[in-house]
């Protein structure tokens, strides 16, 4: 076989190739951005949700006048309807190798924090203003804070054991 036949089909095949691939990473593609379109379009509530950190008002007062809801997600608007009570902020990541067994117990036993007090997971990644304001420097630290948003204890790790020894 002479050299500029064997060129010519190594160029067929890569030409080919080429365009088998583009092909599919454009049907891909297509087929992605319509799964997030549906995506968006369903849980459009919850996307809101999770970029400003806040629940609807009528949610958050539900979550916080219920009371076996003492373990919530921390949003402005659950923690200043819960100005009645002894509210803990606990900072937590997800990638927190401590963080995940505390998170887990809190939630399995949430109705064993005491009736006056609501634990707030905030996360340590994203609340930058209240980690400044509480000097908080690391994740699994829990702040208790008085009707004012004053620091009233600072402690960290520990599950609801600790929870319930630190309250003030």
């Amino acid at each position: 076989m002479n050299k500029n036949v064997l060129l010519a089909v190594v160029a067929i095949i890569a030409l080919a190739g080429g365009t088998v691939f583009i092909l599919n990473y454009q049907k891909n593609k297509s087929n992605t951005t319509k799964i997030m379109d549906a995506d968006l379009k369903n849980n459009t509530t919850t996307t809101q949700q999770d970029q400003n950190s806040a629940m609807p008002k009528t949610e958050s007062s539900a979550m916080v006048n219920k009371e076996s809801k003492r373990y919530l997600p921390y949003t402005k608007d659950a923690y200043n309807l819960a100005v009645d009570k002894k509210r803990v902020l606990y900072f937590h990541a997800k990638w927190c190798p401590v963080c995940g067994p505390i998170d887990k117990e809190l939630a399995q036993n949430k109705d064993e924090i005491p009736a006056d007090v609501v634990v707030f997971k905030t996360d340590y990644d994203t609340q930058e203003s209240l980690k400044t304001k509480y000097g908080i420097t690391y994740q699994h630290t829990f702040v208790q804070v008085d009707a004012q948003g004053n620091e009233v204890t600072t402690w960290s790790g520990g599950g609801l054991d600790e929870l319930i020894k630190n309250i003030k």
